[in-house]
């Protein structure tokens, strides 16, 4: 006896590939294996009870929005139960059968999410139980608004499509969930990007009767210039705010006593670009008379 697997686990939406979350280390969510029961119709059988169970691992707590993730950021495990007399009727059909299932739809915050199952199962006893094991990953997507705590349901309905061994079809299942609740493998929070901050003096130090200027630059996590403000500020005191400008701005500060500064330069975030903050120390020489 001998079962191949495969399952391939994609979601609607742009496919933009890697992008910058490929390089990123998602948080990790908790996931538990959900089992859903599904009556699926089969000729001459008429309604059948088939529970499947659908595993996540490394399934991620937050994704950034706007950021396309990469395909095998998560791996998915998922089991077709079937019972003896299910089995029976199959074999009956053909000793290889490939079973397909088409319109497999997650739900991540109600949004679907397709799954294209296929595994093919050989010369199993008529009388054995089966239960049919598959594996594999999503295929890319892209988070398209703030959410948090979405979760990934398993789907309200799907088509289970049998081939013979040959890849000839025999016939199509409607599968309905009846009952219960649908089970909930786990939830997924969609958040800002992080901002990355470059700043650099033009002159430092600088004579008191001068006013110092900083190059600010904001970049979002995938690497497009930012959008908001800048504020310069020592300690509570603010000192300047200007809005960035294809994700730079120059900040020009008022004069300042001699002496050290540090300056906190903050980006104050916009919709989609979380806030990030860095300090720049400004050391100010006495002018000459």
């Amino acid at each position: 006896m001998s079962v191949r697997r495969s399952l391939l686990v994609s979601a609607l939406g742009a496919a933009l590939g890697a992008g910058a979350l490929a390089a990123t280390p998602l948080t990790p969510a908790s996931a538990q294996p959900a089992t859903t029961t599904y009556s699926c119709t089969f000729p001459e059988l008429d309604e059948v009870d088939v529970p499947l169970t659908v595993d996540v691992t490394n399934l991620p707590g937050r994704l950034p929005v706007a950021v396309p993730v990469p395909s095998s950021a998560w791996d998915v495990r998922a089991t077709l139960h079937l019972d003896d007399l299910t089995t029976a009727y199959l074999l009956g059909r053909s000793n290889d059968i490939i079973a397909e299932v088409d319109g497999f739809e997650a739900l991540l915050g109600g949004r679907p999410t397709v799954l294209d199952m296929a595994s093919g199962v050989e010369a199993l006893p008529v009388a054995e139980a089966l239960d049919v094991a598959m594996a594999g990953t999503n295929r890319p997507f892209t988070p398209k608004t703030l959410e948090d705590d979405l979760p990934l349901e398993l789907p309200d309905a799907f088509t289970l499509d049998l081939y013979d061994g040959e890849g000839a079809p025999l016939f199509s299942v409607e599968c309905e969930w009846w009952d219960g609740d649908l089970g909930v493998i786990g939830s997924v929070s969609v958040v800002k990007q992080s901002a990355a901050m470059t700043r650099s003096l033009l002159k430092n130090p600088v004579k008191t009767t001068r006013r110092a200027k900083v190059r600010v630059s904001v970049l979002s996590q995938t690497g497009l210039p930012a959008t908001g403000e800048v504020r310069a500020a020592i300690g509570e005191r603010t000192l300047v705010v200007r809005e960035l400008t294809d994700g730079w701005v120059t900040l020009r500060l008022p004069r300042l006593a001699a002496g050290k500064h540090r300056v906190t330069l903050s980006y104050v975030g916009s919709k989609v670009v979380d806030k990030t903050a860095r300090n720049v120390t400004v050391k100010v020489v006495r002018a000459r008379r």
